[in-house]
């Protein structure tokens, strides 16, 4: 088809179960074509569109991301868009339906002396941050990574790779695993955070930051 498509499979016999085949086309044209997404007709057009990190709804639906959060439906059909920011890596669902995905906060809040400029297309600074959603797509609690290492007295942190191709881009929130229920070490409403430049996992209280 030389489309992004998704197949559920039933690994026991290989049998393709369903096909999501969205029109991606018709979805941009619903998105105002500026700032991070000036380019979203070039770069994420139904050729070029990779229907990444898909999660399965409850309701037959399919949430992904291609820089924009979407939901469709079974046959397909836009459920919503979220464009607030760019949306990357994977998508979760926690115990009560919210969904939890990594941003790229733009533009950045964080102190230009701690960080430096924020214009990610030229070059700047990754503001990757933690997003829960509601289940209809608004958003309900954002926080970037990199001010919560500043909060807790762990900025060094942000500098610490040794590698220069990291400079900026020194979290790379991979994924965010939200915590179902009370344990010794945590607690429901708690995430772990897979931070792979970091080479770090770190468990996260929203509640007291």
């Amino acid at each position: 088809l030389k489309e992004g498509v998704v197949e559920l499979i039933d690994l026991t016999n290989f049998e393709n179960l369903h096909t999501w085949n969205p029109d991606i086309n018709a979805f941009n044209d619903l998105v105002e074509q500026v700032d991070e997404f000036k380019h979203t007709e070039r770069d994420f057009n139904n050729e070029r569109t990779i229907l990444r990190h898909p999660k399965l709804t409850e309701d037959g639906g399919l949430l992904f991301n291609s820089s924009i959060l979407t939901k469709i439906d079974s046959c397909s059909k836009l459920i919503f868009q979220n464009t607030s920011d760019i949306f990357h890596h994977s998508i979760e669902t926690d115990i009560d339906g919210n969904i939890w995905v990594p941003i790229h906060i733009y533009p950045s809040k964080l102190p230009i002396e701690k960080v430096g400029r924020d214009i990610v297309q030229e070059g700047g600074y990754f503001d990757d941050a933690i997003v829960k959603l509601s289940p209809d797509g608004q958003i309900i609690y954002e926080k970037s990574v990199s001010q919560i290492l500043i909060d807790n007295g762990l900025e060094y942190l942000l500098f610490s790779v040794g590698d220069s191709q990291f400079e900026l881009d020194p979290i790379h929130l991979n994924d965010i695993q939200p915590v179902n229920a009370d344990g010794k070490h945590w607690k429901k409403g708690d995430v772990f955070l897979s931070l792979r430049h970091q080479s770090m996992v770190l468990l996260y209280r929203p509640t007291t930051n």
